[in-house]
């Protein structure tokens, strides 16, 4: 029997179960981000950022993780509510992708911004023992034009 066989057939599998434990603390990790966030808890909020966590705003923009918490920690971003829908997890050995709708409502610069959708996209790597977001992508969910 060629060896390449061998290897193929002797080497473990991730069962469905670990599969879907590790999702679901993914989900919980980017839940508790954004119930951190919402209530303006800043270390926990910094602890489930990577040091290189980058996000991609609805306008387009772009910042790094101490710009963003900065906008937080200021007021200049203020989350009211940011509910999501269902968190959908793809993973890959020690890196997961988060994908979902939500609804928020916050103030940017004290002036309060109706609740809107977005689709949220998110990448997780598993670092010291923990769940870290490393990129996010936030896109406003517009209504169809007639």
């Amino acid at each position: 029997m060629p060896l390449a066989f061998i290897a193929a057939c002797t080497t473990p599998q991730p069962s469905a179960t670990s599969e879907s434990l590790t999702a679901e603390a993914v989900r919980a990790a980017e839940r508790g981000r954004l119930q951190a966030l919402v209530g303006a808890h800043f270390r926990a909020a910094a602890r489930r950022l990577a040091s290189e966590f980058q996000v991609i705003n609805p306008l387009g923009r772009s910042s790094s993780k101490e710009e963003y918490l900065r906008t937080i920690m200021s007021g200049e971003n203020d989350y009211i509510s940011w509910v999501p829908g269902d968190i959908e997890v793809r993973l890959y050995d020690r890196t997961a992708a988060v994908r979902y709708r939500s609804d928020v409502e916050l103030a940017v610069n004290g002036r309060r911004i109706p609740k809107r959708h977005y689709w949220n996209t998110g990448l997780y790597e598993y670092r010291d023992g923990r769940w870290q977001l490393v990129w996010f992508q936030v896109t406003q969910v517009t209504p169809p034009t007639p």
